[in-house]
Order: structure tokens, then sequence, then C-alpha cells
């Protein structure tokens, strides 16, 4: 038995056209997924080139700025080499003078014994001095009174020391050098 309805028949034509439909669509839609797969690829890599390319500027711009601060390091180096070398130079040529020259250790007017310098005021009666007043004119001249530490520091103290009033009272100022 054979039953056919007649309702639900379709031609063979029509089953034709609908397979080639969906075999078409099915392609259309493989291409369109190709293609937006491509499109998305170029999108991903050409963002990535501009990452790459911008970081490789920012490195080429550090190295540049790197290398002016070097070059300018090197420049001021030279030129504190050269004006090292020219007080070198000076100095050398005012050491080969000679002996003219004569490193004075104390003052002018100050008498220099062993690692002190000293200075003797030599005033007249009437302008000598108390112990404060000669302690005050020492200071004014950054020293102080000479505190006598032997024998030879005291002998040569009281021979250079002025006895015109025929006193044998005096004060004498010393100079800490360094202290």
């Amino acid at each position: 038995m054979n039953v056919k309805n007649k309702g639900t028949k379709q031609p063979s034509d029509t089953n034709d056209k609908q397979c080639a439909c969906i075999k078409s669509c099915t392609s259309v839609t493989i291409c369109w997924g190709i293609l937006l797969l491509i499109m998305a690829l170029r999108i991903y890599f050409t963002t990535l080139l501009i990452h790459k390319n911008k970081d490789l500027l920012r490195s080429q711009l550090n190295w540049t700025n790197t290398s002016t601060a070097f070059e300018t390091q090197i420049r001021d180096l030279i030129a504190e080499n050269q004006n090292l070398t020219e007080q070198i130079k000076l100095m050398k040529m005012e050491l080969s003078l000679g002996p003219e020259k004569v490193c004075n250790t104390c003052q002018e007017g100050w008498l220099h014994f062993e690692s002190n310098c000293y200075a003797i005021n030599d005033a007249e009666l009437g302008e000598k001095k108390t112990w404060e007043e000669a302690q005050e004119n020492c200071k004014g001249k950054i020293s102080d009174l000479a505190v006598v530490i032997n024998a030879t520091e005291k002998k040569y103290i009281s021979d250079k020391s002025w006895k015109s009033s025929g006193e044998n009272g005096y004060w004498i100022g010393l100079r800490a050098e360094g202290g």
C-alpha cells in the first residue's frame, strides 16, 4: 500500500533549489567568516606593530638622551681636565722659581718658636695693660696669652721680652695655628 500525501509532496525541482540555496548560504557564510578572521588578524597585528614601533621610538629617544648626556659629561670632563692641567703647569712653574720664595709660618711681627707663634707687646710704662686687657688684646688677634709648658719655652719668652722699664712683669700672646 502506497499512500502518498498530496499536500506534503513537493516537486523534486524545489528540493534541488533548497539544497543549492543551503549550499550557497553555507559557502557565503564560510567566506564571510574567513574574511572576518583575516580582518581581525590584520587589526590585531597592525595594533601590535604600532605598539612595537612606539616602544622602539621611546627606546631610541632614551638612547639619544643618554648619549647626549654622556657627550655633555665628556665635554665637561675634558674642560675640567684642561683646567686642572693648566693649574698643575702653573704650580710647577711657581715651584721651580727657586729659593726666592720664603714660607713664613707666623704673621708679620710675630716670632716663631718650636710650633708656636708669639706676639710680644712692648708697651711703655704708662701704657701697660692688666691681665684682662692683655687677654682681650690677644683675643683681638685670634690668639691667647701664653701658658708656659717647660723651661725651654720659659727661657725663650724671658729672652725675647723687653725690659725697658726695668720691670720684669710682662704678658705675652700665643697664637695656636689650626687650633
